[in-house]
């Protein structure tokens, strides 16, 4: 499409140009007047030296203000900033601390978790040991219950053949003839015929000082044990209290002290704890036969042979 060329001053003021009036207000205004209608022409504001003095002051002001609080809000927040910091600082020390402290306790967690392990292998060990300890302990407990029943069988043994003579006077400067003589004397007294051929052994037994120790007697054969036993209880059966067996009646001393005769018993204790026991649990009869302990309820009922304390402890839980 060809370009065209706008038109020439002289094409243009040549015939076709248009003109427009020079004032339009006032060709306005005189057609108005002439239709009865007041136009008012707006006044032009003039602007005084003042006027600008005034604005520029009052713009100096703002920018003052402006200023004034940029810098306020400028060293608040840098104030601001600097707490937030501090605080940020401090937090961070303080985070810093405490995954310190957490690292601590997972260490000291670790060490008392491998403390705890080491206390369970200790403590199942310690287990182990108590058992095997209880278990040598009951084997032990049976081992000695059954050496003690030995060693009282060899006691009884060794004194089958022996009586005790209690509350027998001792004399000053006293010798083994004059107990040998005392025994014959006290069997004369019971009408059993005791010769000094009839002792293997005489003598004094251990006491407190200033009593009347026993006499141990010894004889050669069991069966004059047995024999003087019989006729003690024979005698002391058919005579009053007062009458039976005393130191006058075989001329030891003028006063009327009582002679005990009774079997050389090596359970002493083991006699006197079944004793004990009778007379707190309505036991009627307590008594040795051949250095043996027995116990029976009543009359007719079983005997129990007492061998160790171990039996009355069985006996009173109900074994």
């Amino acid at each position: 499409m060809p370009l065209q060329r706008s038109p020439t001053q002289s094409s243009t003021t040549s015939g076709s140009q248009v003109q427009s009036e020079p004032d339009i207000p006032t060709k306005i205004g005189q057609e108005f007047e002439s239709s009865f209608v007041c136009v008012r022409n707006k006044r032009l504001r003039t602007e005084s030296p003042k006027d600008d003095d005034r604005f520029a002051e009052f713009k100096n002001e703002i920018k003052d203000l402006l200023k004034s609080w940029k810098t306020e809000q400028d060293s608040a927040l840098a104030s601001w900033r600097a707490d937030q910091d501090l605080v940020l600082k401090k937090l961070v020390s303080e985070i810093g601390e405490v995954k310190v402290k957490c690292n601590d306790i997972q260490k000291s967690y670790q060490e008392l978790e491998k403390s705890l392990e080491f206390m369970n292998g200790q403590y199942e060990e310690m287990q182990i040991r108590i058992k095997n300890l209880e278990k040598d302990k009951k084997e032990n407990r049976e081992c000695i219950l059954a050496l003690e029943t030995k060693i009282q069988d060899l006691q009884r043994m060794s004194r089958s053949a022996t009586v005790e003579l209690r509350n027998i006077p001792q004399g000053e400067k006293e010798t083994t003839v004059d107990l040998t003589k005392i025994v014959c004397s006290l069997g004369n007294t019971l009408n059993t015929n005791l010769q000094p051929g009839d002792l293997r052994d005489i003598y004094r037994g251990p006491g407190k000082p200033g009593t009347n120790r026993s006499i141990i007697v010894d004889f050669n054969k069991v069966q004059t044990k047995y024999d003087l036993l019989t006729s003690v209880r024979n005698f002391n059966r058919s005579r009053n209290p007062a009458d039976k067996l005393n130191t006058q009646l075989i001329g030891l001393t003028s006063d009327r002290l009582p002679i005990y005769i009774d079997e050389h018993l090596s359970t002493k204790k083991l006699f006197f704890e079944a004793r004990t026991y009778a007379k707190k649990n309505g036991y009627n009869f307590c008594w040795t036969s051949n250095s043996k302990v027995f116990l029976r309820k009543e009359q007719g009922a079983k005997q129990i042979h007492i061998k160790t304390e171990q039996c009355l402890r069985d006996l009173e839980s109900g074994q």
